[in-house]
């Protein structure tokens, strides 16, 4: 096996150094120092074909076993240490990497100095897991210095200085110093190629990176070779699925999106990238490390899909004159329709995201029917997994007596929790085999995606990418896709414009607050212009397929998930943009359609066709909670006007969570900070004015002392409507390891249970069943707005979590005396009228609120989108 490896035939290597291990262990056991040397090379070969997860328990299980032979600062064991930092890093778990790399850094300064090799490895290692952490600049000189000794103690051609040539080279084009780069990498290059071959994966990685950073420097007509080289061997000598292949199918395609004339042939590439992503996703298994390393992967794939989609619009409806120059032929109409159904596709998997997988873990649960307690058992399981596993990963930089005894109670622990899960699974598996389909959704096909909506229902998705917006409209008349030249910074500025000009929490600059505080006439001016440039931009080129919808369904990803498509304008006004009248009168695309917001429309799907799973009403029609008992002054909520200029942002309630941490390292409340929070009176009025309109049924209101976290949390939440009036905060609004949550009457002593704060991974606790959830607090529905955030905070998918089919949540700070009307109108207006849906109350109540002129005031108008606007209604509104 080590000759086939050091032939470069590392595929026919694997099967011989995994037989190997199996014999030593067999014949010589477990502990033996030849077995030692088999775990280590089977998982190096692992590594070379780029699969770093299978690799991780062997070098895992070798440490351990290193610590126990040969102690702690055994050069073998320091190897071992540094090796399983490298794999994890691979792993994308540079965090936890990070400390691992530093103590082997250490260790091996202290035992066998600066300039030893394996010290100079270290150095690499360690500036590594810092830039992967995004910490490029603390990492510039460690690598600098890494390269120094490796030219003044190996040479200048030695394989491990060339590495360090390598890296710093990568690092100075990362903290944009691509021209100091380019001439090292090029260097870099040319001595690998001299030294290593032209073959060897080390090669090509310069290759590629080399590639890159011509790019980088404005170069793609020299770079889009050397991708296409590096493609090509690749593909030779790593085959197709390994993780170097896979950059360069990433590289070489968005080479070619940026050369007018090669454009079209971006879309081969990028299509195979999202085959093999899509593909490995299907062969990933159930196991607590395989979900687990499936998430942190899947956070970072979204942009392979949006890649394809631009790929795929230069190749069909974006086909350029210098491509149809250099000899692409256009796509006939039956190939025009099978490249929209794949963007669609790819676009739903470009959107997913943590609230869609909230609706299908919840829908997976209730559809295991009498194994409903052991699925939620299992990630129960599954999230101590994950934290017993960090807990030992971070044992494994420690070196103290106790050590050993920590590790060796964790890895029981760990085997213990892999062993009940596997019972569960295999129970699953037997009993409520739909389950593992439905925590592991595929995208719709087109077929599929019109089946959930009715005739006179569409589906809106707008995602934007660097290169364009797309926008596809499903209906039942098909498949509609259209890309805005708008991308995603200018649309994330429209937003933020939009955003402020309401209240909501966005981070302008002094120059910012300045310039839009002097736009527009009028008492409460709305900036019209920008409202109708984003309507015109992603709303206007597909308006007439949405002619005689009722119900529009938005699924809509980075910036624009934070803002409610019911203010965009279909025109601009006549007049003062800040006269009320004005205001009324605009063509809103709220008055148009009953919007709805989507996470995915596989989350629609799921709410629709598995209804009945998902829980039954119970008797209790309406159920209230909010207005916790607080000492500070009371005020009113979203006074929009006062919030101008004020700065906001990370760390304004950090005293509230200066407590303890929880032993999964969350933060506990400082119950006596929480109650100094403003009290707010307007909550009660509006609880109890939803109860009285259900008939003041019997333990359906809790205000005050009852509004406490422990009743929250030990009670079933069932009823038809249940409804939170509190404070919310944001995740941006509070600092350390705290949690977005809602406040609720804080105890007279803090314990993890019950500290006055609910968290959004206690709110996924709760025992709930709700046809519909209010959450009158601040920023309820708000994502952080950026490029790939969210597209609902924490708080309103972990509502989605627990159990809730539909929400209604806010994307700004909302008026009190509005949140009041709006809800209890949007509860009345259903209750009176059955044949109008949720979203059409909704709708109906909202305009209400915008036409009333009685609140009208020098200093104040509902008319203004701050006041009616606020509300998001997110699930399925339409039934």
């Amino acid at each position: 096996a080590s000759v086939l490896q050091d032939l470069g035939r590392a595929r026919e290597a694997e099967p011989l150094f995994a037989e190997a291990l199996r014999l030593r262990r067999e014949v010589l056991g477990e502990k033996h120092f030849d077995t030692l040397g088999s775990l280590s090379g089977h998982a190096n070969v692992l590594l070379s074909l780029g699969r770093a997860s299978e690799a991780e328990p062997l070098l895992a299980e070798a440490l351990l076993l290193r610590r126990e032979l040969l102690g702690e600062k055994h050069p073998d064991t320091i190897r071992g240490l540094n090796n399983y930092a490298s794999v994890l890093q691979d792993l994308g778990r540079a965090s936890e990497a990070e400390p691992l790399s530093a103590e082997a850094l250490r260790l091996r300064r202290e035992l066998l100095g600066e300039r030893h090799p394996d010290t100079i490895n270290s150095l690499n290692n360690y500036a590594s897991a810092l830039q992967d952490l995004g910490r490029a600049n603390e990492s510039e000189p460690f690598f600098a210095e890494a390269l120094r000794l490796g030219r003044e103690v190996l040479g200048e051609k030695h394989p491990s200085t060339l590495l360090g040539l390598h890296n710093y080279a990568s690092v100075l084009k990362s903290i944009g110093r691509a021209s100091e780069a380019e001439p090292l990498l090029a260097e870099a290059l040319l001595l690998r190629r001299e030294v290593l071959g032209k073959k060897h994966p080390d090669t090509l990685a310069s290759l590629s990176s080399y590639a890159s950073v011509l790019w980088d420097l404005g170069r793609a007509s020299e770079a889009e070779p050397l991708d296409a080289e590096a493609l090509r061997l690749r593909r030779e000598v790593l085959g197709d699925k390994h993780p170097g292949t896979l950059l360069s199918l990433n590289n070489l395609s968005y080479v070619r999106m940026d050369l007018p004339s090669r454009s079209h042939l971006a879309l081969e590439p990028a299509r195979s990238l999202m085959s093999n992503i899509r593909a490995a996703r299907k062969v990933a298994g159930f196991t607590p490390s395989e979900e687990a390393q499936l998430g942190r992967e899947e956070k970072n794939q979204s942009s392979a899909f949006k890649l394809f989609a631009n790929a795929a619009w230069s190749r069909g409806p974006g086909l350029v004159e210098e491509a149809l120059a250099a000899g692409a032929e256009p796509l006939d109409a039956a190939e025009q329709a099978r490249l929209r159904e794949e963007v669609l596709m790819a676009l739903q998997d470009a959107s997913a995201g943590a609230a869609g997988k909230a609706i299908s873990a919840n829908v997976a649960r209730k559809a295991a029917g009498p194994l409903e307690p052991l699925a939620v058992e299992r990630e129960d399981l599954s999230q101590q997994w994950i934290e017993t596993e960090k807990a030992l990963i971070k044992t494994l930089g420690e070196s103290d007596s106790a050590s050993d005894e920590k590790r060796g109670n964790l890895r029981d622990r760990l085997a213990a929790l892999e062993a009940r899960m596997k019972r569960i699974d295999d129970r699953l598996r037997n009993e409520a085999p739909e389950y593992f389909a439905l925590i592991r959704p595929e995208a719709l096909a087109l077929s599929a995606a019109q089946e959930v909506l009715a005739s006179d229902e569409a589906a809106l998705m707008v995602v934007p990418t660097p290169y364009g917006t797309h926008v596809m409209l499903v209906s039942d008349e098909g498949l509609r896709w259209v890309r805005s030249d708008w991308g995603s910074d200018k649309v994330d500025a429209l937003v933020k414009r939009l955003l402020w000009d309401v209240g909501a929490d966005v981070d302008e600059s002094a120059a910012e607050w300045v310039e839009w505080s002097e736009e527009g006439r009028g008492a409460f001016p709305f900036s019209f212009e920008t409202s109708y440039a984003l309507y015109r931009e992603l709303i206007a080129p597909i308006a007439d397929g949405l002619k005689g919808k009722k119900h529009v369904f938005i699924s809509a990803s980075g910036s624009l998930s934070s803002l409610p498509f019911g203010l965009l304008v279909s025109k601009v006004p006549e007049g003062d943009s800040g006269d009320p009248n004005v205001l009324r009168s605009a063509k809103w695309f709220a008055d148009a359609h009953a919007l709805i917001l989507i996470p995915t429309l596989q989350s629609l799907e799921f709410l629709r066709k598995y209804r009945t799973a998902a829980g039954q009403v119970t008797d209790l029609p309406f159920l209230g909670i909010g207005d916790p008992v607080l000492t500070g002054q009371s005020e009113t909520r979203g006074n929009r006007r006062s919030k101008r200029g004020v700065a906001n942002g990370s760390g304004a309630f950090k005293p509230m969570f200066s407590g303890s941490p929880t032993r999964s390292g969350a933060s506990i409340a400082n119950v006596f900070e929480l109650r100094k929070m403003a009290r707010l009176p307007g909550t009660a009025t509006e609880l109890t004015a939803m109860w009285e309109a259900f008939g003041r049924p019997a333990n359906g209101l809790h205000l005050a002392d009852q509004a406490t976290e422990d009743f929250v949390r030990t009670q079933n939440l069932n009823a038809n409507i249940i409804a939170f009036a509190t404070h919310g905060l944001l995740a941006g609004e509070i600092s350390g390891t705290a949690e977005p949550g809602i406040v609720l009457t804080p105890p007279l002593r803090a314990s993890e249970s019950n500290d006055g704060y609910l968290s959004a991974s206690e709110i996924s606790a709760l025992k709930l069943n709700a046809d519909w959830v209010i959450l009158s607090a601040c920023n309820t529905a708000a994502g952080d707005g950026s490029e790939g955030a969210p597209g609902l905070s924490g708080l309103a998918r972990s509502f989605f979590y627990a159990g809730a089919r539909n929400l209604l949540a806010s994307h700004w700070p909302v008026h009190d005396d509005v949140a009041a009307k709006l809800t209890v109108r949007t509860i009345s207006i259903a209750k009176d009228n059955p044949q109008l849906s949720r979203a059409q109350a909704f709708q109906q109540a909202m305009r209400e609120i915008r036409n009333d002129k009685s609140a009208d005031s020098d200093t104040d108008s509902w008319a203004h989108p701050s006041a009616w606007a606020p509300f998001s209604l997110i699930g399925d509104g339409a039934n």
